[in-house]
């Protein structure tokens, strides 16, 4: 699936202030989603890569993210840095940024959601010594083949800073709808434990409590 299809919801989900919209959107996003990549963007979409309990964070330094950029872009840090200051929001600086860029990669390859989610899940498990070298070259690597208004959100992510207004109503369709999480297969395990015992149990006839 491409990341692009997901970041043009995204768009309309910031575009709107209508709250059933909102949902509308989410779910619309969800249901075209194929059933293998689900988790992927139910995370993505969250600002997460895993569920909390995992305690597996991405949280990049807002300085570590200026120097990718500045990077990515061939624009000197002081530059990148002062749009940040104005903007107050690193996912804009990377959209007007890489609209910018004076280096441009000869070759791109459209970002797919196994990608993105690759990519940021290897950015919040690298650890050690050189760790802080390989979070640049996994970040530069997406921005690199990134879209404008995919670069934003992607920003957004690794610096925890999505923010997309439907996020709370996502969580609540994805407990109601019992998909996308760990915690719901855990609910589905327990109500069906509970459907298996009370069909191996069946209540006794009328007959039966009469008799009685």
């Amino acid at each position: 699936m491409q990341f692009s299809r997901v970041v043009e919801v995204y768009d309309k989900i910031e575009a709107t202030t209508k709250r059933l919209e909102m949902t509308d959107l989410l779910v619309g996003l969800l249901r075209g989603t194929p059933k293998e990549e689900l988790d992927k963007v139910v995370y993505l979409t969250q600002g997460r890569i895993h569920p909390d309990y995992e305690g597996i964070e991405l949280g990049l330094a807002e300085k570590m993210v200026i120097r990718v950029l500045a990077h990515a872009t061939g624009l000197e840090d002081t530059r990148v840095a002062r749009m940040w200051k104005e903007k107050g929001d690193l996912g804009l600086v990377a959209e007007e940024a890489i609209g910018a860029r004076r280096q441009k990669p000869l070759e791109t390859t459209p970002l797919t959601i196994a990608k993105v989610y690759e990519n940021l899940d290897a950015i919040a498990r690298e650890t050690g010594e050189g760790s802080q070298d390989r979070k640049i070259r996994l970040l530069s690597d997406l921005l690199g083949n990134a879209t404008p208004r995919e670069a934003k959100y992607i920003v957004r992510m690794v610096v925890g800073q999505m923010r997309l207004g439907g996020s709370t109503r996502l969580r609540r369709h994805l407990r109601r709808n019992r998909i996308g999480t760990a915690s719901s297969g855990r609910t589905t395990s327990r109500r069906t434990s509970v459907r298996s015992r009370a069909s191996s149990h069946p209540p006794a006839s009328r007959a039966s409590r009469r008799s009685t």
